[in-house]
């Protein structure tokens, strides 16, 4: 008899693949700035950002997604060319409705470089 040596998917909710310009924000006090990312992959509980800063795990931010969302950093690995990808987990899963809208707006060329997303993330 063989081992079943398939690793079950612990996921709540389906990725989807993304490649979207977004920016950050830390959300400790005093902490102003914006950060550029990439977002990488989507899903209404997460998101995967490619950034070139290291920031630990249990760190709090304030991602572009659709509008502002507070996440969490559950981990954070370095790559070869010095970015850093950061797995994150949304205080408040996306709606099934943001999600199509997400996933609508990464295929209209007006969203691709996502500059505009931007100008309207307030604290």
């Amino acid at each position: 008899m063989v081992p079943n040596t398939r690793t079950t998917e612990r996921r709540k909710y389906v990725r989807f693949s993304a490649d979207m310009g977004t920016k950050f924000q830390l959300t400790k006090a005093g902490d102003h700035l914006f950060y550029s990312a990439r977002i990488r992959n989507i899903s209404r509980g997460g998101v995967k950002l490619l950034a070139d800063r290291r920031l630990e795990p249990g760190t709090v931010v304030k991602v572009m997604v659709l509008e502002p969302m507070k996440a969490l950093v559950a981990h954070c690995a370095p790559q070869e060319n010095g970015a850093f990808v950061l797995g994150l987990n949304f205080a408040k899963d996306i709606s099934l409705p943001e999600m199509l809208s997400f996933l609508e707006r990464q295929t209209s060329p007006q969203w691709t470089n996502s500059a505009t997303m931007v100008l309207s993330m307030r604290n």
